[in-house]
């Protein structure tokens, strides 16, 4: 689930690195295989964005720092905690088609993975992996990527993963080049297999100095081999504005075509777009307390009889306070097109009735 996921990815930072805490919503979509597209030097930001775009959700910090995860049916079903009626003190709706899109299309990913585990899904031989020797009682660490065996260049995933055999996975020698003395049984090799990538902790347990002349890991290849791409779109008079949307991790053929439906339906128009809103928090009690109490992902509604703004609903995406000198505390959230219509919600007065108040989410 998406929550798994990213509170694996929140654990693997380090202490000072974490949030103080954690709000994560429970995951709604279950992925078989993730991590698998995961290669050295990437940035835990760009997993967790992975994450969050496979699922449509949504991340983001608390004012008070707590990482926050809301899915895309919390999100959809949220109801509006605030509304200004012609009482902000500025408004900022687009005046371009930059965030205007009427074609939609989403990638999703069904992964193969091989029948057996007895591909080589890392490998190492020769001087590749002898170099550094390994003295008399010392320990060293080695790093590997899984790759496609039949394409060097390519990064895979991996599962099902084999204990290191000697012989068959490792060997050892007294020279570099594999001409001295066989010293594969002195050998320690403690190996942890990650979903891309396998650490091996090597250990000289004899006598001798030794060079590790082979080192391999053995497993199930998981290969994104067949990507699918879905398409929602409408005819407008402004032409046509097409968006891709790539979810790494989600294998659903239907969520694929769903999520597409919903980002069409969410962002093919700019009369009901509002970038940013802005007002004083301090005019009255109701403000102040939304300044103060309102976070990503809540909703607001609009109306603004300038625009023709009329009973919207936006979505905030950020939160700024600003204190003047005159003692005028301005709240200004930025905003975004809330859910492009209501969800059905089983037993809800007002949510449940299929095809009239709503249709079915996803």
């Amino acid at each position: 689930n998406e929550n798994t996921l990213i509170g694996n990815v929140l654990d693997a930072l380090p202490t000072d690195a974490r949030p103080p805490a954690r709000s994560l919503d429970a995951g709604i979509d279950t992925y078989p295989y993730a991590f698998d597209n995961v290669g050295g030097g990437l940035v835990a930001g760009t997993l967790l964005r992975d994450i969050v775009l496979s699922g449509a959700g949504l991340l983001f910090s608390k004012g008070d720092g707590t990482a926050t995860y809301k899915t895309r049916r919390n999100r959809a079903t949220a109801v509006s905690s605030l509304t200004l009626l012609n009482d902000m003190i500025d408004l900022m709706v687009p005046s371009s088609l930059n965030n205007v899109f009427n074609r939609v299309r989403s990638t999703i990913h069904p992964k193969t993975i091989d029948a057996a585990a007895t591909t080589v899904l890392w490998s190492a031989s020769g001087e590749t992996v002898a170099n550094p020797s390994i003295s008399l009682g010392a320990s060293i660490t080695v790093w590997g990527n899984f790759r496609d065996p039949d394409v060097e260049n390519r990064l895979i995933g991996g599962t099902a993963t084999v204990t290191p055999a000697a012989t068959t996975d490792y060997t050892a020698n007294t020279a570099a080049d594999g001409t001295g003395l066989d010293r594969t049984s002195s050998l320690g090799v403690t190996a942890t297999a990650f979903a891309s990538a396998v650490k091996f902790v090597l250990t000289n347990n004899g006598l001798d100095t030794l060079y590790v002349t082979k080192l391999q890991l053995r497993g199930k290849g998981v290969y994104d081999n067949g990507p699918r791409t879905f398409e929602a779109y409408i005819v407008k008079t402004y032409g046509d504005r097409p968006i891709d949307i790539d979810l790494p991790y989600q294998d659903d053929v239907y969520l694929g075509q769903d999520i597409a439906n919903y980002l069409r339906d969410q962002f093919d128009d700019m009369d009901d777009q509002v970038e940013a809103v802005e007002f004083i928090a301090n005019r009255s009690a109701t403000f102040l307390a939304a300044a103060l109490q309102r976070e990503p992902t809540d909703v607001v509604t609009i109306t603004e009889t300038l625009t023709g703004l009329s009973s919207t609903n936006v979505i905030i995406y950020g939160v700024d306070l600003t204190l003047e000198e005159s003692g005028e505390l301005r709240c200004r959230f930025t905003t975004g097109p809330a859910a492009p219509y209501a969800f059905w919600q089983l037993g809800t007065v007002g949510a449940s009735e299929q095809g009239t108040t709503t249709i079915l989410g996803f």
